[in-house]
């Protein structure tokens, strides 16, 4: 992937081993945010 703006720019390269990691752990719901924010509670930053 690269910026569209800056096709001589820094790209990000990802082997397809990656990527199929990458699609099954979406497909798998492991970066899912906690239940808690799907509930609208907030969530401290102090830990507590």
């Amino acid at each position: 992937m690269w910026d569209s703006k800056d096709p001589d720019g820094p790209r990000l390269c990802f082997t397809p081993e990656e990527y199929v990691a990458f699609w099954q752990g979406v497909l798998n719901r492991e970066f899912d945010p906690p239940a808690r924010w799907a509930t609208g509670q907030r969530v401290s930053g102090s830990g507590s």
